[in-house]
């Protein structure tokens, strides 16, 4: 009896600690909240999510098709020379003029990448697929035959049409030839990279192209088909903000049906480069300005080149555009067999932090504070003191961002959390 006396008090005590009226000012405060926002043009369908909305306080952005438009233009491709083993060149782009014009302006291997390295489909009189390999083939104005019907270009656009056959194969706007698709590897987000293997019309050996992140090219294609400004050109295309895809190929005897993607992928000569444009949307730094006067946090998380992150997000100042952005990199342990998902990057690795505007800056791995300036270059930052720079960002690529949860101190990981950061 006592027992049942103390749970009906409690009761008691809890239906008067919430006054009856509660929800009723609840939903009359949600209401004004509703009719301040349609007065911005902002209109909610679900009443319950303006109380969310009003707990955050960080965003995540993506890059392509949120902070930038939706759409990538190529902007060009640029083939490696082999007869001084550098580019065409310097910062010259191939465009669609030369093709026309002057089609062994582009190297072969390069426009047979562009117009077969892709998983497209013709359906409805429209190519389907990722945008980019719509782009990158629309690029070339080459026709796309699939399952019976043709995709080509006539009178300033494409248009789609009935045919004989069955087999995917792609042709060249005279006709003279065919590439024929016998068989695809699709993108792969851990390998970052796509492949297929083509046959030319009258040749017996098969062409195997592949197109991906210019980061994993050292992983499969010989050292010696580099050429010896790839990091220069590469990091001017990425600094000024543009999408850089590399392309790779090889010359195939092996059967195709029996051929494993591993084979495939490896001891590729390097090719060069497509780079792609892709434009800011016009509200983007309107909106961005707005959540930072709201003090909700902003990072943006992209899977592009870690250079064309950072300079897009100076474009839309998520970062201040003249202020210093740290790229960390793995020093690599040296603990067996401790390795992270088959990368090098050990258990008792080390991440040294470098400025990417001046590699004499660095931050402390374990604080992430800003090292002192040293004293012999200090007078050329005249805005800051021998204790260091006061205001920078993060900018951390996924693997290092994974081995700090998984490896790194509590007091690095809290730290990143406070740090301005994109991933």
């Amino acid at each position: 009896m006592h027992l049942r006396f103390i749970v009906v008090r409690a009761l008691d005590l809890i239906t008067i600690i919430v006054p009856p009226a509660l929800p009723a000012t609840l939903t009359i405060g949600t209401s004004f909240a509703l009719s301040r926002l349609r007065k911005r043009g902002i209109f909610c369908i679900s009443p319950n999510r303006v109380n969310v909305s009003g707990t955050v306080d960080i965003m995540c952005f993506d890059k392509t098709g949120t902070l930038t438009e939706e759409g990538l233009d190529v902007l060009g491709a640029r083939p490696v020379n082999r007869d001084i083993n550098r580019y065409h060149f310097l910062f010259r782009l191939h465009r669609f003029s030369s093709l026309i014009k002057d089609p062994e302006a582009l190297q072969e291997q390069i426009l047979y990448t562009m117009t077969t390295c892709h998983s497209l489909k013709l359906v409805s009189d429209e190519i389907i697929g990722d945008p980019l390999d719509a782009k990158m083939f629309e690029f070339t104005r080459w026709t796309f035959e699939e399952g019976g019907r043709v995709y080509e270009y006539k009178d300033n656009g494409y248009v789609a049409r009935e045919i004989e056959g069955v087999k995917t194969c792609v042709l060249p706007p005279n006709g003279s030839f065919e590439l024929q698709l016998l068989k695809i590897f699709e993108f792969e987000s851990a390998k970052r990279r796509m492949s297929v293997v083509v046959q030319k019309t009258g040749m017996k050996e098969h062409q195997v192209y592949v197109k991906g992140a210019p980061e994993i090219m050292p992983d499969i294609c010989r050292a010696d088909t580099f050429p010896d400004d790839y990091d220069e050109i590469l990091e001017f295309y990425t600094h000024h903000g543009y999408r850089v895809i590399a392309l790779a190929s090889k010359t195939l005897q092996k059967r195709v049906k029996k051929l494993k993607r591993e084979e495939a992928e490896s001891e590729l000569t390097f090719q060069g480069f497509i780079v792609f444009e892709n434009k800011l949307k016009p509200t983007t730094a309107g909106v961005l300005e707005k959540l930072k006067n709201a003090r909700i946090r902003r990072v943006m998380c992209t899977g592009d080149n870690i250079l064309t992150a950072i300079s897009v997000a100076r474009e839309c100042e998520l970062v201040v555009k003249d202020g210093y952005v740290f790229v960390p990199h793995f020093i690599e342990g040296t603990t067996p067999g401790e390795t992270y998902a088959g990368d090098s990057t050990a258990q008792d690795s080390e991440l040294a932090w470098t400025c990417v505007q001046d590699p004499r800056l660095s931050l402390n791995p374990h604080s992430l504070v800003p090292y002192p300036i040293p004293q012999e270059v200090l007078p050329e930052f005249p805005s800051h003191n021998a204790y260091g720079i006061m205001e920078y960002s993060l900018a951390v690529s996924g693997d290092v961002f994974r081995w700090i949860v998984d490896f790194a101190s509590v007091d690095v990981l809290e730290r990143v959390d406070l740090v301005r950061m994109l991933t």
